[in-house]
């Protein structure tokens, strides 16, 4: 995953996909694991593979995407302190931590029918 917009996300594949097809985006690294319809609005072919945009198919799945996308920045953040600092932290922790130094900069939600990632 490359980021997540209001609308939509722009993705890695090894294989490339027709615009308009329908696929299924799966996130395993939370549990339980997020999986949420989408369409494919774009797909360029880069060096590793193809870079794809997808659109939410409803406001709701965008949401839930972007609070799922915030699980994976604390859990990221909570790793790397534990690489760099050696310390340990509850997940409850890590968000508090987390959120006190990176909220700001994480892009407020606003709902919109276009993915805004490419």
């Amino acid at each position: 995953m490359q980021n997540i917009s209001c609308g939509g996300v722009c993705c890695m594949s090894p294989i490339s996909y027709e615009v308009g097809e329908k696929v299924m985006v799966v996130i395993a690294f939370v549990r339980p694991t997020f999986r949420t319809p989408a369409q494919v609005i774009w797909c360029n072919e880069v060096d590793n593979g193809f870079e794809i945009g997808l659109r939410f198919m409803s406001e709701k799945d965008a949401f839930a995407a972007r609070m799922v996308e915030q699980v994976c920045h604390i859990e990221h953040y909570k790793r790397e302190v534990l690489a760099t600092e050696g310390r340990r932290m509850s997940g409850e922790e890590a968000a508090r931590e987390w959120i006190e130094k990176h909220a700001p900069d994480f892009p407020e939600f606003e709902s919109g029918p276009e993915v805004t990632t490419h």
